[in-house]
């Protein structure tokens, strides 16, 4: 379930102002951070100097581009498996780009739905994992 969505675009510092904000907010059990551009050094940063009582970031790599790595969880979103709250007020405007893509110029939200959902769906030995809060920058 995609609980919320914050979008705008933030140089540093104001970047990892707003991270400890929404990881404060949220209280995620893990912290995914995109590995490149401001990410890579918002990664850097968080590892440096950590925000006391948010878990560390995990890097998420960059791999193929944003059409290959969303068309590999489309058929999951199309069958219903991506849960929004019914009255977010960003609900449309996520919707209106998840269903535009690649047509349209902004594809920031279909790219970090995509990182997530390659996360969450990866192999793992723990049974808890997936579970829980994760924040997605």
């Amino acid at each position: 379930m995609i609980l919320d969505v914050f979008r705008d675009r933030l140089e540093y510092p104001r970047l990892r102002e707003v991270v400890e904000v929404l990881a404060r907010r949220f209280k995620p059990r893990t912290l995914l951070i995109e590995d490149s551009s401001a990410g890579t050094q918002l990664l850097a940063d968080l590892r440096h100097r950590p925000i006391r009582g948010v878990v560390h970031p995990i890097s998420i790599p960059v791999k193929g581009d944003k059409k290959m790595r969303f068309e590999a969880h489309a058929a999951l979103i199309e069958a219903g498996h991506l849960f929004l709250p019914e009255d977010a007020p960003w609900k449309a405007a996520y919707l209106n780009e998840i269903a535009a893509f690649p047509r349209r110029r902004y594809d920031d939200q279909v790219d970090s739905t995509a990182q997530f959902l390659a996360w969450f769906r990866r192999p793992t030995t723990d049974s808890t994992a997936g579970w829980g809060a994760e924040l997605v920058w």
